[in-house]
């Protein structure tokens, strides 16, 4: 009889192991310890820092001229700073980010430098496209030179999509800034002229 139990018993298949707490807490600190990493790498503060030190120049170049802003003749929801800057704010952030992962994924030197020169040129151009519109109050050469940032945007997210889709993904948004810029600038240019 206790053979037969034995037996019995021998016949039944294995079972399959069940997943346990243990397990899945592993998986979600494995993810948790890859973010934080992330965040721990220096290079991805130089990309961080340097876009907000250019935006608050931005910032500072536009500041003083608010009123006038508010005055031009424009899109009635792009005519609040404050929103548009608040946007812009971060945007930036994301485009730093996108911008370490595309240059972390890049598998040769010369992908990686490209990468970096036009993370830094869309920032200065940014910078000059403040200064020629508020401070300068040039509309017409505003307009040029947002066609410019245009380009190199999109220069620059067709590089990090090459090498990282995911980056990719975020640097949309940056594409979709650069052509609202344009726009804004040909109409502002259009319907107000020069001072």
């Amino acid at each position: 009889s206790s053979s037969q139990n034995f037996t019995d018993s021998a016949r039944l298949p294995p079972a399959s192991p069940q997943p346990t707490p243990q397990k899945a807490d592993a998986q979600t600190s494995d993810v948790a310890y890859c973010v934080t990493d992330t965040f721990k790498d220096k290079f991805l503060w130089m990309f961080i820092l340097v876009a907000i030190v250019i935006v608050c120049l931005c910032f500072g170049i536009a500041y003083n001229e608010a009123d006038w802003y508010s005055n031009l003749n424009n899109w009635t929801w792009a005519s609040s700073m404050m929103w548009v800057s608040i946007i812009l704010f971060i945007i930036v952030l994301i485009v730093a980010y996108c911008s370490y992962l595309g240059y972390n994924s890049a598998a040769d030197d010369n992908t990686k430098g490209w990468i970096l020169a036009t993370f830094f040129a869309t920032l200065l151009i940014l910078m000059v496209w403040f200064y020629v519109f508020f401070k300068a109050k040039t509309l017409d050469n505003a307009f040029y030179v947002s066609i410019l940032f245009l380009f190199v945007v999109f220069v620059q997210t067709y590089l990090i999509w090459s090498v990282n889709y995911k980056a990719g993904y975020g640097m949309i948004l940056y594409a979709l800034w650069a052509i609202f810029l344009a726009s804004a600038s040909w109409y502002v240019s259009a319907n107000n002229g020069n001072e």
